[in-house]
């Protein structure tokens, strides 16, 4: 019992204080939960002067991280950690999380940065600028001959003095690999560091309006495409593509090609430089589409499918062939195939190696625009349609959960525990919608749920105590922060479960707790780095990933033996929960940005009537 000294005014003195005894309690305060040590790190960095790189920070706090560099005369780094090397020479960047609140601890750490010289760029003299004359034109290894009618598109600094020249027989040498031109205009506008620039065909290019130095444009990138630089008085011609090439019988009209991992396949424009500064092709970039559909070449004839500056088809692809609007066969590769450019890949006649395929073309959804939303709630980790379609519910990692509606409003939120009153590191949720319950998953194991019949109360206060334990899943107990994130309900009274961790992937009963079997995504996808959400969509019986780490989801079938598609989600910063909306045609996708998280919406096409098509 606790002695206080309480004070007594007695009559004509002064206070007199004397010690008494009270019996009343006060309730103790309970502790706060002890703050996770947070970790962060990154690999030193080498950069060019003038060039960029992207540093590879990592950390399991919640936090932003932030950069600063010792030295901004040497290097400086963006708030998204992206080094730009200003002079040759060393510094340092520092990286640091903040300590949140009950969470997290502060965390450190620093990065050495070298800043190499930039190479001089090789300038002709002076006295050798190029002027009007009779140029040389060697033709590129896979193009093999000039013909009549080729065109070479030529150009300097300034697209408007560019010349496209189209090849008469008598340009043409009796090999047909070099052709002899007049150029007799376009030298006042020479760009370095080659002066002068060819590409072929001249069709593919896409014309400029103002200075385009030594970069060409190409507006149609499905096809052969090769640049040239002026060396002294001759253009030798670099083949920037590569392809798969191949003869097939059938009556065949069309090729579709899909790779293994699924990775983009349609192009829309292509620009790379190709000078004695630059010799290595540029990477390009497509719209996401895993598919690719060509003509087919005369019966008889080697086919070919081109792609601008290589591809890299990790476990291979499937090409499927069409007759008559009918896609009727297959033919699958089932190695790796890593064309660089100016390679091709020769299968020869791959007419007595065709499947039949007896199914639709192939198709996937596309996405179109994207809105943010900036919504009000702390840590968005977890989304997912309500069962009536009308309102998103929506979980934080810190215990909370909310309604939210289709423009990222809150509607109302309450804070999670336990029927026996333990906090929740809440992650991951679905609705089952066999049963109307909420699951909800939590780090590093634990697996949860609010019944359906309890689901109108959960507003009522401002903390709800109704959520019920379901189990546990044993070996990722020990995964920590980087444990179980995603969470979605699949079919039959099972539900599937992802950890950060090896990207695993649990398929759980959940009337027994049984795990009925575990999958690394990771293993079995190499595009896929980490499980940060799951959305199971029964109507196409397709599961959808989140990666928070390479800003990317993925299509995987039902069963998740299949990687059907992958979308870039790039410009959002950690997004942590995913799921399909067909009522307004849409992905959702919340980004866990801390005390105001954002709700993105990606508009898709097709995304009721898509269709699954078989794996290499």
């Amino acid at each position: 019992m606790k002695k206080f000294i309480v004070p007594v005014l007695l009559a004509g003195a002064a206070f007199l204080f004397l010690p008494c005894c009270l019996s009343c309690e006060k309730k103790p305060t309970p502790e706060p939960e002890p703050a996770v040590t947070a970790t962060l790190a990154a690999h030193d960095v080498t950069v060019e002067e003038g060039k960029t790189a992207q540093l590879d920070a990592v950390t399991n706090s919640s936090a932003p991280i932030t950069y600063t560099s010792a030295d901004a005369a040497v290097a400086t780094v963006s708030p998204a950690g992206e080094v730009t090397g200003v002079k040759a020479g060393e510094t340092t960047i520092t990286l640091k999380v903040e300590a949140v609140e009950n969470k997290f601890t502060s965390a450190e750490k620093t990065v050495n940065v070298t800043v190499t010289e930039a190479p001089e760029p090789p300038t002709p003299p002076d006295d050798k600028k190029p002027g009007p004359g009779m140029y040389t034109f060697t033709v590129s290894p896979l193009k093999g001959q000039w013909e009549e009618g080729d065109q070479i598109y030529v150009h300097g600094s300034f697209g408007p003095a560019a010349r496209t020249f189209t090849l008469k027989p008598s340009d043409i040498s009796d090999d047909g690999r070099t052709a002899t031109l007049l150029l007799e205009s376009g030298f006042e506008y020479l760009a370095g560091p080659d002066y002068l620039y060819a590409a072929w065909p001249a069709s593919a290019v896409q014309p400029e309006d103002g200075l385009m130095d030594a970069l060409t444009r190409f507006s149609a990138a499905d096809g052969p495409l090769a640049q040239a630089y002026l060396d002294g008085t001759e253009f030798v011609f670099k083949d920037i593509s590569s392809c798969i090439s191949f003869t097939v019988s059938g009556g065949y009209d069309r090729v579709l090609i899909a790779g293994a991992q699924r990775p983009g396949l349609r192009f829309t424009d292509y620009a790379n430089e190709y000078s004695t500064a630059k010799v290595t092709p540029s990477k390009i970039s497509s719209d996401g589409y895993p598919f690719r559909e060509c003509g087919l070449s005369p019966e008889g004839a080697t086919s070919s499918i081109w792609f601008p500056g290589g591809v890299n088809l990790k476990q291979g692809f499937v090409l499927y062939f069409a007759r008559d609007d009918r896609w009727c066969a297959t033919y699958t590769y089932g190695e790796d195939a890593d064309l660089k450019a100016g390679k091709t890949l020769e299968l020869g006649d791959i007419s007595g190696s065709l499947a039949d395929y007896d199914g639709p073309k192939p198709t996937m959804p596309e996405m179109g625009g994207r809105t943010r939303f900036s919504v009000k709630f702390n840590e968005l980790s977890g989304l997912c349609v309500s069962l009536d379609s009308q309102f998103l519910w929506g979980l934080g990692d810190s215990g909370e959960i909310a309604r939210i509606s289709f423009a990222g409003e809150v509607l109302d939120k309450a804070g999670l525990r336990t029927t026996d009153k333990s906090t929740i590191d809440s992650e991951g949720m679905s609705v089952n919608y066999d049963t109307g319950d909420l699951l909800i998953g939590g780090e590093p194991h634990v697996v949860c749920r609010i019944p359906g019949s309890k689901i109108d109360s959960i507003f009522t206060e401002s903390l709800f105590r109704g959520v019920e334990s379901l189990f546990s899943i044993a070996d990722a107990k020990g995964y920590g922060n980087a444990g179980l994130e995603g969470m979605t309900y699949y079919k039959d009274g099972k539900a599937y479960c992802g950890t950060q961790t090896g990207s695993y992937l649990y398929l759980c009963d959940l009337e027994t707790g049984e795990v009925l079997w575990r999958k690394g995504l990771r293993e079995m996808y190499p595009a896929v780095t980490e499980i940060a959400g799951l959305c199971y969509d029964p109507l196409t019986d397709w599961l959808w990933v989140v990666d928070s780490e390479s800003k990317r989801f993925f299509a995987l079938s039902g069963d998740a033996e299949r990687m059907l598609g992958t979308y870039s989600i790039k410009g959002t910063s950690n997004p942590e929960a995913i799921c399909v909306d067909h009522v307004n045609s849409c992905i959702w996708i919340g980004d866990d940005y801390g005390s105001t998280s954002y709700l993105y919406k990606y508009d898709f096409t097709g995304l009721d009537d898509a269709v699954i098509t078989a794996r290499p």
